[in-house]
């Protein structure tokens, strides 16, 4: 048996893969983010586009703490100042993301509909660590648009119910995942804003606290 997906034939067996990005690559690959682009060369206005800038993370008694400023850049210029950056997953992790807005916000997308269908699948959700490789994968993939100037660089924060503690997994253009150790940033103002969050890591490791003491760090980012 088979089904028409954007024109072509797909056996209704290939539904049955627990990855469903694994799935849109074999078969409706221009459906994945930024496909409408692959084959087109860089050039120098990528700059001009929105870029999310700095993404922040903080381990906390509770879990961890993601947090972001609104702000988004292009070239010099702040292009836009309401823009969100950091996305629940699912009930237990989040992603912020850095780079190429329109990009990131595709990504983060399609990694909702990856986790959301491998718990329907396998009738359980990823484990934390599962959930970090399943995204360094996807990085991975786009690596050809990241050679192109379309960079995206993601930060996983989440609860892991298995050690029962927060943690956070970084990545670079080319995949990943490292897993960092009590905070970490992303972005154009990461540098910044780390001298913040090590500040903020030796007060209390409160969720309340946490969550105050992080804003200064994306703040001074910015």
């Amino acid at each position: 048996m088979y089904l028409d997906l954007c024109g072509r034939r797909v056996p209704v067996q290939a539904l049955e893969s627990s990855s469903f990005t694994r799935f849109l690559s074999s078969y409706v690959p221009q459906l994945l983010p930024g496909a409408s682009v692959r084959d087109v060369p860089g050039t120098s206005d990528i700059g001009a586009l929105p870029h999310a800038t700095t993404i922040v993370a903080l381990v906390c008694d509770d879990g961890v703490v993601l947090a972001s400023d609104r702000r988004a850049t292009a070239g010099s210029m702040i292009s836009k100042r309401d823009v969100d950056k950091v996305f629940r997953c699912e009930e237990f992790s989040a992603v912020g993301i850095a780079g190429v807005l329109t990009l990131g916000l595709d990504f983060v997308g399609l990694f909702q509909v990856e986790l959301e269908h491998y718990e329907k699948m396998e009738g359980r959700s990823l484990s934390l660590e599962g959930k970090a490789n399943r995204l360094a994968a996807m990085i991975r993939g786009n690596l050809g648009l990241a050679m192109q100037g379309l960079v995206l660089i993601p930060l996983l924060a989440g609860y892991d119910l298995d050690s029962g503690a927060g943690r956070i997994f970084s990545y670079n253009p080319a995949g990943g995942p490292s897993e960092e150790h009590r905070f970490y940033a992303v972005g154009s103002g990461s540098v910044f804003a780390r001298g913040g969050l090590r500040a903020a890591s030796r007060g209390s490791a409160a969720s309340g606290n946490i969550t105050t003491d992080s804003r200064p760090a994306a703040t001074r980012a910015t």
